[in-house]
C-alpha cells in the first residue's frame, strides 16, 4: 500500500493536530474470503457480454480508479465522469453513457466551495434541459477532512484501512 502510506503522511503533515487512529486491523480468515475457481468452471460456458456505464472505457459492476501524480487532473476526470453519466451524455465525444444514471460523488480531497466551482466549469455552456439532468442525478458527499475515517496507523505497523469505504457504499446504496 505504497499510495496509502504516501496518503497518510500528507494527511500527517497537513493536520498534525489530528490523532492517529489506533484501532486493530481488521482480520478475516482464508475460508470465509477467498474461493478458487476453476478454469474448467470458467470455460464449460460463453460469458456474457460486458455491460458498460460508458461504452468501451467504464464497464458496470467493475471497481475502477483513477491514478496519477498530483495535479494531473485527476478530480476534474471524476467531475467530467459524473457528469457524463448523470446527464446520459458522451465523455469526449466518444464514450457514450447508455442513459441518464444517479451518480453519487464522494469527495475525500475537494471541499464543498472546490466541488462546485469544478461542477460548474465542467457544465458550463450545457443546455438547460441536461443541467437539470445533471441536478437531479448528482449527489456529493465531502470528506476533504475526513481522512482518519479511511485508514488508521497502528504504532510500528504498516497503514490499514477501515471499513468505512464499505459502509459508505451501502449507507449509499440504502438511501438511493
Amino acid at each position: 500500500f505504497p499510495v496509502t502510506i504516501y496518503i497518510w503522511k500528507t494527511h500527517n503533515r497537513n493536520h498534525p493536530e489530528s490523532e492517529q487512529n489506533d484501532s486493530p486491523p481488521e482480520t478475516f480468515t482464508a475460508k470465509e474470503k477467498l474461493t478458487l475457481i476453476s478454469a474448467s468452471d470458467l470455460l464449460e460456458t460463453i460469458p456474457p457480454p460486458r455491460e458498460w456505464l460508458l461504452s468501451e472505457f467504464l464497464p458496470k459492476k467493475i471497481v475502477a480508479s483513477v491514478i496519477a501524480a498530483g495535479g494531473t487532473g485527476k478530480s476534474f476526470l471524476a467531475m467530467h465522469l459524473a457528469v457524463t453519466l448523470a446527464a446520459g451524455s458522451s465523455l469526449f465525444s466518444k464514450f457514450i453513457a447508455s442513459t441518464p444514471s444517479k451518480v453519487v460523488f464522494i469527495s475525500g480531497e475537494d471541499d464543498k466551495i472546490e466541488l462546485q466551482r469544478r461542477l460548474h466549469a465542467v457544465t458550463q455552456g450545457m443546455p438547460p434541459n441536461l443541467i437539470q439532468t445533471i441536478k437531479s442525478n448528482i449527489q456529493f458527499i465531502d470528506l476533504s477532512d475526513s481522512f482518519e475515517l479511511f485508514t488508521y496507523k497502528p504504532p510500528s505497523v504498516e497503514v490499514n484501512m477501515t471499513s468505512v469505504p464499505v459502509d459508505l457504499v451501502k449507507a449509499v446504496k440504502d438511501k438511493i
